[in-house]
């Protein structure tokens, strides 16, 4: 969804650093700083996918805040 946002706004983003610096950007535009949170932790629910370290409490709590990640992405897309 990042990706896309960046797109429609005439930028491309080709690498994880990339990413994660637009996002910042986001969170300035905004005055939402809270994205940069959302994001890192669906960042760290992305490697516990493949390394599997997470407790399952932790994974619920998180999927919660990418649940909000996700809204607050979907707003930004439809300005």
């Amino acid at each position: 969804m990042v990706k896309a946002i960046a797109a429609s706004r005439g930028v491309s983003i080709s690498s994880h650093g990339e990413l994660f610096s637009y996002v910042r950007r986001l969170g300035k535009e905004t005055g939402n700083p809270e994205l940069r949170r959302l994001f890192s932790v669906a960042g760290i629910l992305h490697q516990n996918f493949h390394e599997n370290w997470l407790s399952g409490d932790v994974v619920k709590e998180y999927a919660e805040d990418v649940k909000q990640l996700i809204g607050e992405l979907r707003k930004l897309m439809h300005q």
